[in-house]
């Protein structure tokens, strides 16, 4: 959005419920808060509610689209909202099996909270593999296990690729098992992303 490449074929599906501005830039662009209610009708002033607003501090915006968040819900989880819906969406698409082999390339917000969700099939054994060892902690602490892209386990069924570079979606091809199945769940703007017109070798394990 800041760099102004949303191509303009996808001008309309991309925009945002409250956008304000226009595709290419300058627009105000978000769908993820958490805030007080300080004016409205009487069940929502005071309390917490999350909304497909744009990122600022205060906001107006119709009353139909603020969801109060449940007392025992933090801030900084309710405001994922939204990314878990997207999430949810990826793994309803990926119909996950219980007990098979999952990888989930690329430890962003989207990428972890697919993990987490698949984690809850029995017996399914997660993988998050990322460039950044930093996000190590947040993907274990999730229930997944966690591999640098050297480290990555091969011969997974399930595959979801969400690190939004061409270079994940290659890996995706390498580690996939016969038969596999992979998820494509990135964006990638204007850019273009190739793939080998073979699957690759099977780096060793």
């Amino acid at each position: 959005m800041l760099h102004g490449r949303v191509p303009e074929s996808q001008w309309q599906a991309m925009r945002a419920p409250l956008q304000e501005g226009e595709f290419p830039f300058p627009v105000k662009y978000g769908y993820a808060a958490v805030a007080v209610v300080e004016e409205g009708p009487a069940a929502l002033r005071g309390r917490r509610v999350f909304c497909l607003h744009p990122h600022q501090d205060r906001f107006l915006a119709p009353a139909g689209m603020c969801s109060p968040v449940p007392d025992a819900v933090p801030d900084h989880r309710a405001v994922l909202a939204a990314n878990m819906e997207t999430a949810l969406n990826i793994v309803w698409d990926a119909a996950p099996i219980p007990g098979e082999r999952v990888l989930v390339i690329g430890a962003g917000v989207v990428g972890l909270l697919c993990a987490w969700l698949i984690g809850r099939f029995p017996g399914t054994c997660v993988t998050v593999q990322d460039t950044d060892p930093a996000r190590r902690g947040v993907a274990e602490a999730l229930g997944a296990r966690f591999a640098l892209p050297e480290q990555a386990p091969p011969e997974q069924e399930l595959i979801l690729h969400a690190s939004a570079s061409p270079e994940g979606l290659r890996a995706a091809l390498t580690l996939a098992a016969m038969e596999a199945r992979i998820v494509e769940a990135s964006w990638y703007g204007d850019r273009s992303v190739s793939l080998p017109w073979a699957r690759p070798s099977t780096p060793a394990a």
